[in-house]
């Protein structure tokens, strides 16, 4: 007999199943922190406090996924060194193209420029970032010079070109700082496999089972929430189940042919 969700949380509420993986938990864990974050628990000290815990065992969780499955730091100072080196690439090529330009003083200047661009590598873009950021500074502050910054400001484009790769060498310059202090503190990151099961724990033995008498005694002010934390449950646990299920046939299946 078919027994819908909302007759299954007034009896029990599904726990999260156990062999939900660590970015399962950790997707479960937010729905239910994002709900619960519409309503006011000021007056619910226990919700108020289990919410707590529940949001920093997951912070925990999403930093720990990030780690084993790609330095999310490291990625980042990628992401900011293409943006960097096609900006560069971009002002050099657009002070390149002033030099051809029929009025003497604006090629005039363009040269000038494209010599100090030239004197500060031009292949910057392909150091390593340490002396890419460090090259980038001081081509930066010459072009930025009582001598230099006048003939910048005639060239057609120049200018703009010149203020975004300011901004993204700053933002290289940041990036690549962050990834060297984290590298430096030698960060400890707890297993996801070991942070998933405090989450699930939270979860399973403090969460549920207040929102369940809460929503038993307060149905207009708890229900709600509760219902929709519980579907996400219930659909995750389904999906896991039927994993779990299609696996051990695949298993079976081998076994049975060797």
């Amino acid at each position: 007999m078919f027994v819908s969700l909302t007759q299954k949380t007034k009896e029990m509420a599904e726990s999260v199943f156990y062999y939900c993986d660590s970015k399962e938990i950790n997707t479960i864990a937010s729905v239910a922190t994002s709900e619960l974050d519409k309503g006011d628990w000021s007056t619910d000290f226990i919700l108020s406090m289990i919410l707590r815990e529940l949001k920093q065992e997951n912070e925990l969780l999403s930093q720990s996924i990030a780690h084993v499955h790609g330095d999310i730091l490291a990625e980042n100072v990628r992401k900011e060194d293409k943006i960097a080196d096609d900006d560069f690439m971009c002002l050099k090529q657009f002070v390149k193209a002033n030099m051809y330009m029929p009025d003497e003083d604006i090629a005039k200047c363009a040269e000038d420029v494209y010599e100090l661009i030239k004197s500060h590598n031009l292949q910057l873009n392909k150091l390593n970032y340490e002396m890419q950021i460090s090259m980038s500074k001081a081509l930066l502050q010459n072009l930025g010079n009582e001598t230099f910054k006048p003939k910048v400001d005639i060239l057609l484009s120049v200018p703009d070109r010149v203020v975004k790769f300011e901004a993204s060498t700053a933002a290289l310059t940041e990036a690549f700082k962050k990834l060297s202090e984290s590298k430096a503190s030698k960060v400890d990151y707890i297993a996801p496999s070991i942070q998933k099961n405090k989450v699930r724990g939270i979860l399973n033995e403090k969460l549920i089972p207040h929102l369940e008498g809460a929503s038993a005694a307060l149905p207009e002010k708890y229900a709600a929430s509760f219902k929709i934390i519980c579907e996400r449950i219930e659909e995750t646990n389904i999906k896991v189940r039927t994993r779990k299920t299609r696996n051990q046939k695949d298993t079976e299946e081998i076994v049975s042919t060797q």
